[in-house]
């Protein structure tokens, strides 16, 4: 394609962009002036026990996402098309210097800053902020190697040997990092502050569970997926049989790896200049790991691994079918694969990732010469496939819960997090109008229009390999990040909006090197294109500024580890339940009942949930129903028998008249928080 082509297109494009904007604009108006938010409080105040407080109606603000999502590709496709036959440009339009992109950027930016967006920054700022002298100076001395290192990369590009030692440098600091990031994960014992404890217990219990015997959606429910099936053979393998802390940790260390590592070999393999493959890493890291870490001092496994998992492995599967033109059946059938074991790990990410796959499937085919009837019939073969894959591991699961408690699987509990949440609004949080998400937005509408706008029924011509790879990574990566929004758009909290980012910090690095690669080819940059070139050079060394400094020097972190030596109540609550158990059979139910079991080595084979997921009624009348009818010892804690003795007072009150109150420990200012009671065998 000659010069004057290339800003014909670029034109086309961004006049294709605007237009699509507009259309995409109007339609999210039409829908908030149309669909009312609306909670079903009959239904909220019959089915659950939580303050209608704690609800929020989103959907105007779903239907938006939703809607305005699948409209904008399908907008553009059709907005190019018009653009491109019927409008032509002169050279001397404002669209070939650029800067209207630029200028809008900037207004971007600005606006974003505005109400919570401008503590997204400040949590950037706090995360960078950890006053210690040493790792500022490592950083300016990492970050000076990176401009030396760009600067020899553009202008001694003709010696091999050269470029063969730096990227030897570049690959054992990618190397080191990840593994520095991985052992931040491993942990003796997590930390007992409530933040932690509340958002571990969520996560860890359902594996304790299956480990006690138990099984998934039978015996009791949990929010997150079928995961336990997955991760328990690893931990039990690092925990040498048993179900430990610590063995739980090394697979969360493993898991991190997996992640991260996937996504440095796509950012490696895909970014020619290897100096922004390296900082492009440190941002994607600092961004999804390192920035929460050091602004919470805690982890919150249930995002980074546990919903990152998935969707980076099939970005790695997805490469390397896109590298080797999908003739590696090995690849091909694994995606296959990955995309339906993600729907059963964990539903939200696993939808996200099956899309993903058969979008990706589906552009692949719109890349070359194809009618629309064999359009048609491969994607429904694609789908197909998708759907078989996912009916074999729905069916061994099913068989796994029949074969171990003669029940099959309740649908019902499958989907309870989209029940609980997406539908009822259970602890959602309304989006800000003015945040960087409005960035992020735009980075995906960009990149997204720079695929599609290479569909050969719009470009009516074939792509070279590389131009191949670039293209479908434009596609998968704006797909994948509108997908994974979808956690941000229901809980709209910055903490979420860290997790979600990854997409797009590897967009900017591939933005960014198309501009390098250009003044590779041209000796110079126009000032537009100076301008685009800085901003993301900027934007990625400021992502990654603090990665090295946390990882040497990790003061911020060490909170991570502060309670890992200090008793606390949990050791409190074991050695006092040590005094009746294992003589005789205890029921725990504890606000932390999995922390106290582990240190014990006790099994969790009591046929509710755990405190942690007790939102509807139906949860307490199982609890109240139990103590009825068991004859085991029981504990409780001051938080769960202050929560039934509220939910349903003369019950309790009966119950407890029908026990016998064995004993109680007071804390220190004496205030009772253990509880023990010997249900009476005569009743």
């Amino acid at each position: 394609m000659n010069r004057h082509s290339e800003i014909q297109e670029y034109k086309m494009m961004w006049c294709s962009i605007f237009i699509s904007a507009i259309f995409t604009f109007c339609i999210g108006l039409v829908i908030s002036v149309f669909v009312v938010d609306k909670l079903d409080v009959n239904y909220i105040l019959q089915h659950f026990y939580r303050p209608i407080t704690d609800f929020t109606a989103e959907t105007q603000e779903k239907m938006q996402y939703i809607l305005c999502t699948v409209s904008y590709p399908v907008i553009f496709f059709i907005s190019f098309s018009i653009v491109k036959k019927f409008v032509s440009f002169s050279n001397s339009n404002v669209y070939t210097k650029g800067y209207l992109s630029v200028i809008l950027t900037g207004i971007l930016l600005v606006i974003s800053l505005e109400g919570t967006g401008g503590g997204y920054i400040l949590s950037i700022y706090r995360a960078l902020d950890h006053n210690d002298y040493t790792a500022l100076v490592i950083n300016i001395i990492f970050l000076s190697m990176c401009v030396l290192f760009s600067t020899i990369y553009i202008n001694v590009v003709g010696k091999h040997y050269v470029k063969q030692k730096y990227n030897i440098v570049f690959i054992i600091v990618i190397v080191v990092v990840l593994l520095l990031t991985s052992f931040l994960f491993v942990i003796d014992r997590y930390d007992r502050n409530p933040y932690m404890m509340h958002h571990f217990n969520a996560y860890f219990y359902p594996v304790y569970r299956v480990y006690s015997g138990q099984t998934l959606t039978v015996d009791f429910h949990n929010m997150y997926g079928f995961y336990p099936y997955l991760l328990l053979p690893i931990a039990l393998i690092f925990g040498g049989g048993k179900l430990t802390e610590y063995g739980f940790s090394l697979t969360m260390m493993l898991l991190v790896f997996i992640v991260f590592g996937c996504l440095a070999y796509v950012i490696w393999k895909s970014i020619r200049f290897k100096f922004l493959a390296v900082v492009s890493t440190l941002a994607v890291i600092f961004v999804a790991c390192l920035m929460e870490l050091s602004n919470k001092g805690s982890y919150y496994l249930q995002y980074c691994p546990h919903r990152m998992l998935f969707p980076c492995v099939i970005i790695l599967f997805i490469y390397k079918c896109i590298q080797n033109d999908c003739s590696n059946k090995s690849w091909l059938l694994g995606g296959y694969w990955i995309a339906a074991i993600s729907i059963f790990f964990n539903l939200d990410t696993g939808v996200i990732v099956a899309i993903v796959w058969l979008l990706f499937r589906c552009y692949w085919n719109l890349l070359d010469k194809i009618s629309i009837k064999q359009f048609l019939l491969k994607s429904l073969k694609q789908f197909s496939l998708i759907i078989l894959c996912s009916v074999a591991i729905f069916m061994l699961i099913s068989f796994i819960t029949y074969y171990r408690t003669g029940s099959w699987i309740r649908l019902s509990e499958f989907f309870l997090t989209q029940t609980v949440f997406y539908k009822y609004g259970f602890y959602m949080i309304k989006m800000s109008l003015w945040h960087p998400w409005l960035i992020l937005v735009a980075i995906y509408m960009v990149s997204l229009s720079k695929s599609i706008k290479n569909i050969y029924w719009l470009s009516k011509k074939q792509m070279g390999k590389e131009q191949k790879i670039i293209s479908q990574l434009y596609f998968v990566l704006p797909v994948m990040g509108m997908g994974i929004f979808s956690y941000y758009q229901g809980r709209s909290h910055n903490e979420v909006f860290s997790w979600i980012v990854w997409p797009a910090v590897i967009i900017i690095a591939l933005f960014t090197q198309d501009k390098l690669l250009y003044y590779k080819e041209k000796g110079k940059l126009s000032g537009s294109n100076n301008a685009k070139l800085y901003i993301g050079l900027i934007g990625l060394l400021f992502l990654s500024f603090d990665t090295i400094g946390i990882l040497v020097f990790p003061k911020v972190l060490s909170p991570l580890k502060s309670s890992k030596i200090e008793e606390t109540y949990i050791d409190v609550s074991a050695e006092f339940i040590q005094k009746f158990w294992p003589e005789q059979k205890v029921d725990l139910i504890l606000s932390d009942n999995v922390q106290v079991a582990v240190q014990l080595g006790m099994p969790l084979d009591t046929p509710f949930t755990e405190y942690i997921d007790w939102y509807t009624k139906e949860d307490y009348n199982e609890i109240i129903d139990y103590l009825k009818q068991t004859r085991n010892l029981v504990a409780f804690d001051n938080v769960t028998l202050s929560a039934l003795r509220l939910y349903k007072s003369e019950e309790m009150k009966e119950i407890e008249s029908d026990y016998l109150h064995l004993e109680e420990i007071e804390d220190a200012g004496g205030t009772e928080i253990f509880y023990m009671y010997r249900p009476n065998i005569e009743r």
